[in-house]
């Protein structure tokens, strides 16, 4: 699987796997775009946030050869569990 080069909005650089990258709805769509395999500029996403994406993009994909579903609702609902301002900037990727 190819690795997706992503750079947050204040310049902080990221490396992802592609099968990580398509949890995300935004990331996805740009490698349908033919960003793979390139270095992606995710524009208005600070690296606090793109961090927290890329660890739970990580996590499900995962989680996506596991049968712990209990485990992984367990750790979106303590994922989630942030500030609204935080939330908000999580729902833009």
């Amino acid at each position: 699987m190819s690795k997706i080069s992503l750079k947050s909005s204040d310049g902080r650089d990221f490396e992802i796997d592609e099968l990580g990258a398509l949890e995300s709805q935004v990331l996805k769509y740009k490698i349908e775009d033919g960003c793979s395999g390139t270095f992606v500029p995710i524009p208005n996403v600070n690296s606090r946030i793109l961090a927290m994406v890329i660890e739970y993009c990580k996590k499900h994909a995962g989680a996506a050869n596991s049968c712990d579903v209990d485990a992984l609702k367990t750790w979106d609902a303590e994922f989630i569990s942030v500030d609204l301002q935080t939330l908000f900037e999580l729902a833009k990727v």
